[in-house]
């Protein structure tokens, strides 16, 4: 399990992203890390905005704490494995629809 760290000023949430996966550092991948790293940060920045959307949705969705935080954090690993294929100017917008379809599909 990956903690994703949100830094903000004034504190730093951490997220757990179960399904990330972590990798050693070698010459071989360092540049992979690198690229990594920057889409995390950008991932981070992106995400502090829309915090407050993304749990009063999730809760409105399962109408439970505890079933909207395990729906926030699939969501938030969906949301950062395919980050890079985001292209739109509406980062919010994507996000609720990252959410919306992470409840849809984890609706037993």
């Amino acid at each position: 399990m990956v903690k994703l760290k949100l830094n903000s000023k004034n504190s730093t949430p951490e997220i757990d992203l179960p399904g990330a996966k972590v990798e050693s550092l070698n010459s071989e991948n360092d540049i992979m890390y690198l690229f990594s790293e920057k889409k995390r940060i950008r991932f981070e920045n992106d995400i502090l905005n829309h915090l407050d959307a993304l749990y009063t949705t999730a809760l409105k969705l399962t109408n439970s704490l505890e079933d909207s935080e395990s729906l926030i954090q699939k969501t938030l690993l969906n949301a950062f494995n395919s980050y890079m294929n985001f292209t739109g100017n509406d980062f919010k917008l994507w996000l609720l629809s990252v959410l919306k379809s992470t409840h849809c599909k984890h609706q037993d």
